[in-house]
């Protein structure tokens, strides 16, 4: 979340505002990162919200920055589900969600200058937003809905049991 506070400090945009839903251990640092980048008045720490998906339907633009190895993380799959297009870097299984230039955007980690450009690439260009939610959430439910879950995990069951 640093980075992408920096990333939009760069920009010289009118009117944007920041929701970061969720809470963890970096809430103090983003807190001071906010407060010297004086950004208070365009970014909402919302912490913990038991329903995301509201909040995911009040956005724009899914943002997830990540620079550390993880799996597929839940967030950008239901961004996804909700049509948004994603922002993101390809680490971990990341990529195993979002493909650059078709269902997202995705920049090198730890660069808020690669992640400046994406996000106002997408802000400018409401079809090109709107391309990639549609992309998105197809994809999303594709290979990530109920159905297909319970499909691939009868499927490792049943390999399971015959093996």
């Amino acid at each position: 979340h640093l980075y992408l506070l920096e990333a939009l400090s760069k920009l010289n945009l009118p009117d944007w505002h920041l929701l970061i839903v969720g809470d963890g251990p970096m809430r103090n640092n983003i807190e001071k990162r906010i407060a010297e980048l004086r950004l208070a008045a365009n970014v909402r720490l919302l912490g913990h919200m038991e329903n995301p998906k509201d909040w995911l339907h009040a956005m724009d633009i899914f943002c997830l920055p990540s620079y550390a190895n993880e799996g597929v993380p839940q967030s950008i799959v239901q961004a996804m589900l909700t049509a948004l297009p994603v922002v993101t870097t390809d680490v971990g299984s990341i990529g195993e969600a979002v493909e650059d230039g078709s269902t997202g955007m995705m920049v090198p980690p730890e660069n808020a200058g690669a992640l400046a450009a994406a996000l106002a690439t997408l802000l400018g260009d409401a079809a090109l937003r709107e391309r990639l939610g549609t992309a998105a959430r197809a994809a999303a439910l594709g290979k990530f809905s109920l159905e297909v879950m319970l499909d691939r995990m009868e499927s490792v069951f049943r390999a399971a049991t015959h093996a």
